[in-house]
């Protein structure tokens, strides 16, 4: 090729006679190219150039291109060009070029040049400058860093939330009076629900359902001050009754904006005169089974309506109080419970949850609560859409 990089073979017309780029065209058009274009011989001299590579390098016709585009007495460790004069397939690389003081980058790809008997006589080389593209790359790989830390962060916060969530429900209990067996179905991890377990020093025992709307990190906050909130109230003894409405107050003043509300049962066993007194804030009924011959239930319903929606709440007759006798077991649980019980998309109802509860009876609370929950769950279609807490109480 002549040193006025002139492309080597004009052609005017293809085998089918039809009209093709002249070569004056064909050379004007790859001049004009923003990427660079460059045709090296087996020996790496520069054999022609585009103007992008002369604008960029100058012109360099005959030099080894090492030498004159990256001032280097041997061959670049990456050269694509290298490969293809080896193997006759195209190659590509990506260097990254400090220059000035700026960092760019650059993708090179090399392409065979054949002759009419398809022998490879020289290499064609392309420049792109790629500086944009892996800037935001970068970027875009940096940012993912963040989240990913971000992620793993939330998850270690997750985590930390789901071991104090879990610490708000208490153990199972025992002594000579009751057997109070608690099972706790989470479906996030942290949620709405809470039970909690309070004996006296005088023979008494509080025992506390609740269930805030919804379910995930907020509800389990709440959760987490309300269950605060309780542990203070019980240490002035109130009332079923009364402690309805002490966190009927505290809600409305202190998270009247936030939209949760919570539904509520407390029973409060009194061993010595051998009664429970229980109020119930829109919450299920509570279920008492005794055994009389056969297994007989009775519903003890909430009294008042949901907490934290209205200052009227709490009803005219806002508790009521019933004897308790041995072997009497009561059971307190979540809407959840009911939830889960699905089959085609119907809730289990009332009626059926109740049935389940005393052809379980002869079971002990722990044997009760598990085989509860698992019949109840085993009819589910979907995955848990609600919390489940089952507290199961058996007076000694």
């Amino acid at each position: 090729m002549s040193k006025n990089r002139s492309l080597p073979q004009p052609l005017s017309e293809n085998p089918a006679g039809r009209s093709v780029l002249s070569y004056g065209e064909l050379e004007a058009a790859i001049r004009g190219l923003s990427d660079g274009v460059s045709v090296y011989d087996k020996d790496l001299r520069v054999l022609y150039q585009n103007k992008a590579v002369v604008d960029r390098y100058g012109p360099a016709l005959w030099e080894k291109c090492y030498r004159a585009y990256h001032s280097r007495a041997t061959i670049c460790p990456d050269c694509p060009s290298v490969k293809t004069l080896a193997d006759g397939q195209v190659h590509a690389t990506i260097r990254k070029v400090k220059r000035g003081g700026q960092t760019t980058f650059w993708e090179l790809r090399s392409s065979p040049i054949l002759n009419s008997r398809g022998e490879m006589v020289a290499v064609a080389e392309v420049t792109r400058d790629i500086t944009e593209r892996e800037t935001a790359k970068t970027k875009l790989e940096e940012a993912l860093k963040k989240v990913t830390a971000q992620q793993k962060q939330i998850e270690a916060d997750i985590a930390l939330a789901e071991r104090v969530h879990s610490s708000l429900i208490p153990r199972s209990y025992r002594d000579d009076n009751l057997d109070v067996h608690v099972r706790y179905v989470p479906v996030q991890g942290v949620g709405g629900d809470y039970a909690d377990i309070m004996p006296t020093s005088d023979a008494k025992y509080y025992i506390i359902v609740f269930d805030i709307s919804g379910h995930g990190i907020a509800p389990a906050l709440l959760a987490n001050r309300v269950s605060g909130e309780i542990h203070r109230m019980l240490t002035r003894r109130p009332s079923p009754a009364e402690l309805a409405a002490e966190v009927n107050s505290f809600l409305i003043q202190q998270f009247n904006e936030t939209g949760l509300y919570l539904t509520f049962f407390c029973c409060l066993y009194d061993m010595r005169a051998r009664t429970l007194t229980y109020s119930g804030g829109g919450h299920l009924p509570a279920v008492l089974l005794r055994r009389e011959g056969r297994v007989s239930s009775r519903l003890l319903e909430s009294q008042n309506g949901v907490l934290g929606a209205f200052e009227g709440a709490i009803q005219s007759r806002p508790e009521d109080t019933i004897e308790i006798r041995p072997g009497d077991r009561i059971v307190l649980y979540t809407d959840g419970l009911a939830d889960a019980g699905q089959s085609l998309g119907v809730p289990m109802t009332l009626p059926g949850l109740v049935a389940l509860f005393e052809s379980s009876a002869d079971l002990g609370p722990g044997a009760f609560s598990a085989k509860v929950i698992d019949q109840a769950t085993a009819r589910m279609q979907n995955a848990l859409e609600d919390d489940i807490t089952l507290v199961t109480t058996q007076v000694i």
